[in-house]
């Protein structure tokens, strides 16, 4: 495995090095919304500066520096409340492009596109089907909950919304 320089500079947030695979090749990540906050953060060159930052469940944090970001996540999730936001899964890539003044320094987006996530069938087959059943039936699992969650076979459904 590679170690790109990036790595060693802010190691605790998303650059550009996250974005490489064990190929060198670059990458996009799918990141689940944790929770946005306002942190304290130290710059390679020892400058403090409090700035929002975007927390994922699955990755290292985004410092959210760039107002671009913050329209692109909008877009994708459709709406502009950061509270919202939380449990959304985002797209995020490296662009070389991205400047800083007028210097090319390169940086993370987020794409304006939700990404498309598969999700799982529930049928009588799936292997959590019993639970799924008996949190629906007491009430501590919706339909619309499930249905973020997972496709839900057609007879399945028709059985839920008569419960």
């Amino acid at each position: 495995m590679k170690t790109h320089w990036k790595k060693l500079i802010n190691p605790d947030y998303l650059n550009e090095a996250e974005f490489y695979d064990e190929n060198g090749e670059l990458k996009k990540l799918i990141g689940t919304i944790k929770n946005v906050e306002l942190t304290k953060i130290t710059n390679p060159k020892g400058k403090t500066d409090e700035l929002h930052v975007l927390y994922f469940n699955e990755c290292k944090p985004l410092i959210l520096s760039a107002k671009k970001n913050f329209q692109n996540i909008e877009r994708a999730l459709k709406t502009p409340f950061v509270e919202e936001w939380t449990g959304h899964k985002i797209e995020l890539y490296y662009d070389p492009n991205v400047k800083f003044g007028s210097e090319r320094v390169g940086g993370v987006r987020v794409s304006p596109m939700a990404p498309k996530i598969e999700k799982p069938l529930m049928n009588e087959k799936h292997p959590n089907y019993d639970k799924f059943m008996a949190a629906i039936k007491s009430g501590t699992y919706t339909i619309e909950k499930a249905l973020t969650q997972y496709d839900i076979e057609s007879k399945l459904l028709k059985k839920l919304k008569s419960l």
